[in-house]
């Protein structure tokens, strides 16, 4: 099982530019209230990521995307660098919800379904042509349940 429950935090500090969206709310057995995108400026980091929030601000989860592979980038901390065109969840709350971020047009998911919080889930990748642009659907997830919030836009 891997677990990154420090990981979030960083995220989120490394954060600089907030693009707020439109508020909703998911039936039950999640409710979500907001998502936020921001470029993630530092190196070490993937090049894009989403924040999900709870009704009381607290933080839900997160999906990164990860473009290119750099030398010794390790964002899940697992001993290997990280691969590009690559897609990672992040559940960040023990709430009995997950979440789950998939590229359709090419049958790329990651997924926290079904393990318990703070996890981290492994890469979704796979090599794709360059300067591509791809729609991330991000969901919110439990059992067979899914509610989709506002995805990103990702390039190869």
């Amino acid at each position: 099982m891997r677990r990154a429950p420090v990981l979030a935090a960083a995220v989120l500090s490394a954060a600089v530019a907030v693009v707020p969206s439109t508020a909703f709310a998911a039936p039950y057995p999640c409710t979500v209230t907001r998502t936020f995108s921001a470029p993630l400026p530092n190196p070490s980091l993937p090049t894009a990521g989403t924040y999900v929030f709870h009704p009381n601000e607290d933080f839900a989860g997160a999906v990164y995307w990860n473009q290119n592979p750099i030398n010794g980038q390790d964002f899940d901390q697992d001993g290997v660098d990280d691969p590009g065109d690559a897609l990672i969840a992040f559940d960040g709350a023990s709430d009995g919800c997950g979440i789950e971020a998939r590229i359709s047009s090419i049958d790329r998911t990651a997924t926290t379904r079904g393990q318990n919080a703070p996890y981290l889930s492994p890469w979704a990748s796979g090599n794709l042509p360059e300067l591509h642009h791809y729609d991330v659907r991000i969901f919110i997830v439990k059992g067979s349940w899914r509610h989709e919030v506002p995805g990103i836009v990702v390039t190869s």
